[in-house]
């Protein structure tokens, strides 16, 4: 899906991950988000809310637009700092119930570094870039190096499960 923006200020974030829930494009069952960061530092993505992300019925499962903006606050932590990293701590609002159908515009841009976390802040809007606001969120994430971040996960290789 395409991004929102002035597209040739953008560069496409490739997934970490193609068997992510959030962005990666061989997981079947998750978001396969396309992650597009501007030159004003901010990440931002879209995608639409399906039937199969419902929650009551017509509406979009809050843990829905958690993922999304968990995953679109972590690229932007890394993007900007090019660090490996987890979550600390996600708090998400929700301003407004999302339906079946809608369209989200989502944004995420580091806010400050403090050591070794950072604190991030993102939000997804309604139908347009500037629509609505759906939900806010603010997340701490822990940077680590190479070496730790694959102590806790391990190998690359060993993700796909071969």
């Amino acid at each position: 899906m395409s991004t929102y923006g002035d597209p040739d200020a953008e560069v496409v974030v490739h997934p970490h991950f193609d068997e992510c829930v959030g962005c990666g494009p061989k997981n079947s069952g998750g978001l396969k988000l396309q992650i597009h960061q501007g030159s004003d530092g901010l990440c931002r993505t879209l995608f639409r809310v399906s039937a199969e992300h419902q929650g009551p019925p017509r509406v979009a499962h809050g843990g829905i637009l958690a993922l999304a903006l968990d995953e679109l606050l972590g690229t932007a932590a890394y993007q900007g700092l090019g660090r490996m990293l987890v979550t600390e701590h996600l708090q998400v609002w929700y301003r407004k119930p999302t339906p079946v159908g809608a369209l989200v515009y989502a944004m995420a841009r580091l806010k400050q570094v403090d050591g070794h976390k950072a604190h991030l802040v993102g939000e997804a809007r309604l139908n347009a870039p500037d629509g609505t606001i759906a939900a806010q969120a603010a997340a701490t994430v822990v940077l680590l190096s190479h070496e730790r971040y694959h102590a806790l996960s391990g190998p690359p290789e060993a993700a796909s499960g071969s």
